[in-house]
């Protein structure tokens, strides 16, 4: 949602997610639905920007659910800042040489049952870490991208959350 989102707003250019806060896990039961939005506000500063058509440059989001339709009380899953990054460049960065500098190793399987025995039980399709390489302030993972993704994702929510699961590494 939220890469989707950055991407109509600031078209091609980099953007970058910012101050992200995640107040509240988004746990469902295998045949649990609930309605989620994604609420995009552009930042106080932009606003006159915005009624002269120039374009938005900076916003914050609001990753909301609700248990049922008409439920006044939703819960907050993710807030933060989206921003253009006019630095936005080709640096690059070495993948060799991060994963040289994160030399304790743990199998995506070791890693995935210490979640279970915390009562965190990522279901099947979101278990795609192969391996975690922690350092003294980095982590490195390689991830199993899933075979087929839904057209309509820049990236495949399993993905991103495989991506985050590297902070609890």
């Amino acid at each position: 949602f939220i890469l989707n989102a950055a991407q109509q707003m600031f078209g091609t250019q980099g953007y970058e997610i910012q101050e992200i806060i995640f107040p509240e896990p988004l746990i469902l039961s295998e045949n649990e639905e609930r309605i989620v939005q994604l609420v995009v506000t552009p930042t106080e500063d932009r606003q006159e920007d915005i009624r002269k058509a120039s374009r938005v440059t900076a916003a914050s989001f609001q990753l909301i659910s609700f248990a049922t339709p008409g439920d006044q009380h939703p819960a907050t899953h993710a807030v933060g800042n989206l921003s253009e990054n006019r630095a936005h460049s080709s640096t690059s960065l070495s993948i060799q040489a991060v994963a040289a500098r994160c030399r304790e190793e743990i199998a995506g399987p070791t890693f995935y049952e210490k979640m279970r025995q915390q009562h965190i039980d990522m279901g099947p399709r979101f278990q795609l870490v192969n391996t975690f390489k922690r350092g003294a302030r980095e982590t490195f993972c390689q991830i199993r991208i899933p075979e087929t993704s839904p057209d309509d994702w820049q990236t495949d929510p399993p993905v991103i959350d495989a991506c985050l699961q590297t902070i609890d590494a």
